[in-house]
Formats: structure tokens, sequence, C-alpha cells
């Protein structure tokens, strides 16, 4: 059994409306799945209002922007994320962030 455990994500707000949510790109990952939903927990793997795969990283990191929703402070976003490491799904699951004032 790995000992691979998904990276801590980055979750920030993009402006002018908007977030994004990366990991750290490591040699061996080969795909990053974001799932989430804004301001209500997701109960199982189909409830979700966003979902993309991403096939490689920008810049040393893998990221799944968002810009077309609003995303005011005290905002919730819960998600979860799989990364696709040597050949082998992982996941991190029941994740959450609040967006705090700018």
């Amino acid at each position: 059994m790995s000992g691979y455990q998904v990276p801590a994500a980055v979750v920030s707000p993009l402006l002018p409306q908007g977030f994004k949510v990366s990991i750290p790109h490591e040699e061996g990952i080969t795909l990053f799945a974001f799932h989430g939903k804004l301001n209500k927990p997701i109960v199982n793997l189909s409830d979700q209002d966003w979902a993309a795969d991403i096939i490689r990283p920008t810049k040393g990191r893998w990221v799944y922007e968002n810009r077309d929703v609003l995303v005011r402070p005290k905002d919730v976003l819960f998600y979860w994320l799989t990364v696709r490491y040597l050949g082998k799904d992982y996941h991190a699951m029941g994740q959450q962030a609040q967006f705090t004032p700018q």
C-alpha cells in the first residue's frame, strides 16, 4: 500500500469573481480532479455543482479555475479532490475552505 497523500490544496478567490483551487506538481501526478459545491456540504460523490479533470500542470501547479461564480466573504467551498499518482487514484474527501474578505 502506498503512503501517498494528496497534497493540501490552496483555495483562493479570483477578481472580479470566481475562485481557484490548486496543488503543487510533483513527478508521478498525471491527473488532478476537482469536485465542488458552494455553501452546501457534499453528501455523496455525485452531489456537486462543478467537476473537472485537469490533465496538465500550469507553472508547476495543478489548477482548477471557476470564473463564473460570484464568491462572497464567508462563503464556504465544500470540495473533494482526486490525484492520479503513479497510475493510481488517491482522494481527499470532505474538504472545505471559507473565503475571507480581501
